[in-house]
C-alpha cells in the first residue's frame, strides 16, 4: 500500500486533487490511503509518524511557503 500526503491550505483544490489522485490509483489496481493536510507543521508532524510514498505539497500555504516545508520534510526523510 503506498500512502499519499495532500497539503494545500485552500479545501477545494485539495479535494480536487485528492479524487484526481484516488481515481488514478483505482483504474491501476493500487492500493492507496490518502492523507489530507491544510497546514504544513500537520504535514512534518504526522511525517514522523508514517513516511508517506508521495507528497503533493502546495508552493503558497500561507503560514509558511511550500518549499520550506519540504526542506524541512527532506531532513526527516529516511
Amino acid at each position: 500500500m503506498i500512502k499519499i500526503a495532500i497539503c494545500d491550505d485552500e479545501e477545494l483544490p485539495r479535494k480536487q486533487l485528492g479524487n484526481l489522485v484516488s481515481e488514478y490509483c483505482s483504474r491501476r489496481k493500487i492500493e492507496n490511503k490518502i492523507f489530507y493536510f491544510s497546514t504544513g507543521y500537520d504535514l512534518l508532524e504526522k511525517n514522523l509518524d508514517d513516511n508517506f510514498s508521495f507528497i503533493f505539497l502546495d508552493i503558497d500555504l500561507g503560514e509558511k511557503n511550500g518549499v520550506e516545508i519540504a526542506k524541512k520534510n527532506k531532513k526527516y526523510a529516511n
